[in-house]
């Protein structure tokens, strides 16, 4: 039993020290999000779909891990969780199983916070550059300009068109 609780809890510790690199990448991305560093903003996204890809398959893992438990402590379906296996597990286990959910919701607490703050900033960005690009497609270019021939004639007849890839 007590191999079964120290794979959980390495599990567990695990998860936590994932949870803590992504958040502070989520708080990079949002700092380069803040200095409009594309590059540094498309590094971090990138970093952010490793991490993620990482979390899912760990998530299985850990799934196994307290199912385990779970049935060597023959809990109902309904309890086995985390708080249900802190509940019914005695010292140490309880307290070290009590001290990862902790940091776990401290973490992705504060994750759900700077996520929220990231997806407002691009929204903010999305809008404006979109709102630009109507702007700069749909008004008419003032500025004069000569034909082949030669000849002096106003722009303002055709829109102005922008590559949309960058």
């Amino acid at each position: 039993m007590n191999d079964l609780f120290t794979r959980l809890c390495e599990d567990l510790d695990n998860e936590v020290e994932r949870q803590e690199t992504l958040l502070a990448v989520c708080r990079a991305q949002l700092d380069a999000l803040n200095t409009r560093n594309l590059a540094a903003i498309e590094a971090r996204t990138a970093a952010l779909d490793i991490l993620v890809r990482e979390t899912a398959h760990a998530a299985a893992a850990r799934t196994v891990s307290i199912s385990a438990v779970a049935r060597e402590l023959v809990l109902p379906p309904e309890q086995r969780t985390l708080s249900g296996l802190i509940a019914l597990t005695s010292k140490p286990w309880s307290e070290r199983l009590l001290h990862a959910q902790t940091r776990l919701k401290r973490v992705l607490n504060e994750s759900r916070r700077v996520v929220r703050m990231n997806a407002h900033m691009l929204r903010r960005s999305l809008d404006l550059n979109q709102r630009l690009l109507a702007c700069v497609a749909l008004g008419p270019n003032p500025d004069p300009a000569y034909s082949e021939r030669g000849i002096f004639s106003a722009i303002a007849e055709t829109p102005a068109r922008i590559d949309q890839k960058g």
